[in-house]
């Protein structure tokens, strides 16, 4: 109606005709609207300077710029690589596509749906992934100074008593087929069928050691591991390396500085243990073979915990004889700081 009210007052105006907000009746054959609304309209375009018969579009009106400029991309994305939602007052412990948007519409003025912010995080190099969990009393500064001092005094150490340097840890091995996930129909959860009494199949710990050169020594407990196990696999290792010192770089478990292993060490001057900063187990590489193994352990049908020895037992067989795997682990990005010239 407002388009063929202008297009009409132009032709008129051409024609050195009246215009027709000038012309009183014209709205009772063209306009076909309460006479009311034809004199609000004309005070609207009088007072508006046109804006009375303009068109417009419909639909909710935008309060504010309805794309993000490239510079406005650019610092989302430093946001999220940077900032946790917290620190802007959002309710998430995560960047997900709810807290995106909300940040979005809080810092630009515009909103957009979860599909689009999708989109936008997709195009600019940005996945959802699992998070990499760090202790709140993880302490940077330590680990810092570890990395740059500490550390390098290590390896003149261990070149200076023509030793060997390991990284150990001990995980616990277990299956829980609640981790385990299989397609099912809507609404119906996959059975899973096993022999044991429960859901959870334990054989106990397994100690691990690797170096940079490739080699790997590891050993089961058939318990959770105590002191006098972590004794019990130094001998092991002691039997395995002969005429050279070990070198061992491990974290602050209990039963590293129990004073039963302090008395071993006294008596058996072979060993030297390293400690790494408190929580910080991201700078061990057996944390990564262990996450491997782990994630392998989740997928295997294991009806008994004699069969999920037998698979731990395979894949060490496997995996510790490939010099190439073990050495890729101290390639990963934490790992850099063994990169010492």
């Amino acid at each position: 109606m407002a388009i063929r009210l202008k297009l009409l007052e132009e032709e008129r105006v051409k024609k050195g005709e009246k215009r027709i907000l000038s012309d009183e009746n014209i709205y009772k054959d063209i306009v076909g609207v309460p006479k009311s609304d034809f004199y609000r309209w004309f005070k609207q375009e009088k007072n508006e300077k046109g804006s009375g018969f303009s068109g417009y579009k419909r639909g909710p009106k935008q309060t504010g710029p309805k794309y993000l400029s490239k510079e406005q991309i650019d610092h989302l994305i430093f946001v999220i690589t940077n900032k946790f939602p917290q620190d802007f007052n959002i309710p998430r412990c995560l960047w997900d596509r709810l807290a995106v948007a909300e940040y979005c519409e809080f810092k630009f003025q515009v909103r957009y749906s979860l599909h689009t912010i999708s989109k936008i995080l997709r195009d600019n190099g940005l996945v959802l992934r699992r998070p990499a969990k760090f202790s709140i009393k993880r302490n940077q500064e330590e680990i810092d100074n570890f990395t740059s001092t500490d550390y390098p005094s290590i390896l003149k150490e261990v070149e200076a008593d023509g030793g060997i340097l390991l990284h150990l840890d001990e995980t616990h091995i277990q299956q829980d087929s609640n981790r385990c996930r299989g397609f099912s129909p809507v609404g119906l959860a996959p059975h899973l069928v096993h022999y044991a009494k429960t859901s959870s199949h334990s054989v106990g710990s397994l100690f691990i050691c690797i170096s940079m050169d490739g080699f790997m020594f590891h050993d089961f407990s058939e318990k959770t591991c105590n002191a006098e196990d972590f004794i019990w696999f130094l001998k092991q290792l002691s039997k395995k390396i002969r005429n050279r010192k070990i070198h061992i770089l491990l974290d602050n478990a209990k039963i590293h500085h129990a004073k039963k292993v302090e008395k071993f060490l006294k008596r058996k001057r072979k060993f030297k243990l390293h400690f790494l900063p408190a929580y910080a187990p991201d700078l061990n590489a057996v944390e990564l073979f262990n996450n491997a193994l782990k994630s392998d352990i989740r997928h295997q049908k294991a009806m008994d915990s004699d069969e999920l020895i037998d698979f731990v037992n395979q894949y060490m067989e496997t995996k510790g004889n490939n010099e190439e795997l073990v050495k890729s682990f101290f390639e990963s990005k934490t790992m850099q700081y063994t990169k010492v010239a």
